[in-house]
């Protein structure tokens, strides 16, 4: 009962913040207006994201427990330079449910994590169809376990610094679509490891919004992931 409030209430935040912002109408930035023309890039803009996922992570434990867990991200981005653009990020990771285990019997557990975090991505041909890009970031790690069997409960509070490292290319078909395949590699302990292939696909719905959708799968171990999000330039 617990965790399906808490994850309502997660649902109702994320819509609220959407609608909140549905009629707000923010002036494009000027490296985005250039002789008239508006670009699909996403790299070299300013924006903020909220996106909500659907993750395997490639623990067993964590996957058998729960087979739908939930994740919620928010990000901003901010060009340094023509090539650089700086990310703040933040968001939460939650898998609970319950199982059998050989020795202690059936038991239930809750893993509830935050993560707060910085970027940097350079990409090299900001005003071409096709840019690739190089990506890293640092991550700080919050990890709540909650534990119950029939011998009682145990909680644990744990933290880490995970990083991520990749690069792939933007393509701008259109005006309003942009495409991003990436590889990545990330160590974020807890959080999960290893290297995965993934992309983006954004679409304009005008000059200010844009939808995403987003999906990873591994090459090396931890498992795959499934996102929708929804952002807007500032």
């Amino acid at each position: 009962m617990r965790l399906r409030f808490r994850r309502i209430t997660m649902a109702i935040c994320l819509g609220s913040l959407v609608l909140a912002g549905a009629g707000c109408r923010l002036p494009v930035s000027h490296d985005q207006r250039s002789a008239g023309a508006v670009s699909s890039a996403v790299l070299g803009t300013r924006f903020a994201r909220v996106t909500t996922s659907r993750l395997e992570t490639g623990d067993p434990v964590l996957d058998e427990l729960d087979d739908f867990i939930t994740a919620v991200g928010f990000d901003f981005n901010v060009p340094a330079s023509e090539v650089v653009d700086m990310q703040l990020y933040f968001g939460n990771r939650e898998a609970a449910g319950e199982s059998v285990d050989a020795f202690v019997g059936p038991y239930e557990m809750i893993f509830d994590g935050w993560y707060v975090g910085v970027g940097a991505t350079g990409h090299s041909r900001p005003d071409e169809e096709l840019d690739p890009f190089m990506f890293v970031g640092l991550q700080y790690l919050s990890v709540d376990i909650s534990y119950w069997d029939s011998a009682g409960a145990v909680f644990v509070d744990d933290e880490e610094v995970g990083w991520i490292a990749g690069g792939g290319v933007e393509w701008r078909p259109t005006a309003s679509i942009a495409v991003a395949p990436y590889v990545k590699y990330f160590d974020n302990a807890t959080f999960g490891e290893g290297t995965r292939v993934g992309g983006r696909f954004n679409f304009w719905l005008d000059q200010r919004w844009f939808l995403e959708v987003s999906g990873e799968s591994p090459i090396s171990e931890s498992g795959h992931a499934l996102g929708l999000g929804m952002g807007f330039r500032y």
